[in-house]
């Protein structure tokens, strides 16, 4: 299997989940939605709510469309040119890995929005809790992106890492 293939595999299984995460909170909007309308002025956030449906389902047919093009970024060409050979097990890391900073994006870009439109509505007295949760989210949203665009530099650095001192002992033998 090429390692383009492989990086669309996955990603398009990124995006079903994504789709299916979203799919997943639609029971949820609803119970708020028919609460809105019960309690009137108690949600007023129901579009903010939203989000946490549309954001995955927008991500995930976003990610699933543009999946051979992430794919051909996500895996670097091999300089002989070839387009059928097989991917190596650092290729496959990379992708894994990619694929990994990829979910970690998308899953914490929802809740950024949700929690920095919290932090604008609140008052002062409960803005401490969600700066702390809005910091770990970012942390999370930097550790993905840095998973997105090192994986290859990670993968290779694990590899020297593992190897570091193997062919020494080999030798002595």
């Amino acid at each position: 299997m090429e390692p383009k293939t492989l990086a669309q595999i996955l990603l398009r299984v990124l995006a079903v989940y994504l789709m299916a995460k979203g799919i997943l909170y639609l029971p949820e909007l609803a119970t708020v939605a028919s609460a809105t309308k019960s309690f009137s002025g108690a949600f007023p956030n129901i579009g903010i709510l939203s989000l946490v449906v549309i954001a995955p389902l927008v991500f995930g047919l976003g990610l699933w469309a543009a999946s051979p093009k992430i794919a051909g970024l996500m895996v670097a060409q091999s300089n002989s040119g070839e387009t059928n050979s097989p991917a190596t097990l650092p290729q496959i890391q990379s992708a894994i890995l990619a694929t990994v900073g990829l979910l970690l994006v998308f899953l914490t870009l929802p809740s950024i929005v949700t929690i920095a439109f919290q932090i604008l509505e609140e008052s002062e007295h409960s803005v401490v809790i969600p700066t702390a949760v809005l910091a770990s989210h970012i942390a999370r949203l930097v550790l993905g992106i840095l998973l997105i665009v090192g994986a290859g530099a990670l993968v290779r650095l694990v590899n020297k890492a593992r190897e570091f001192g193997l062919e020494e002992k080999a030798s002595n033998k």
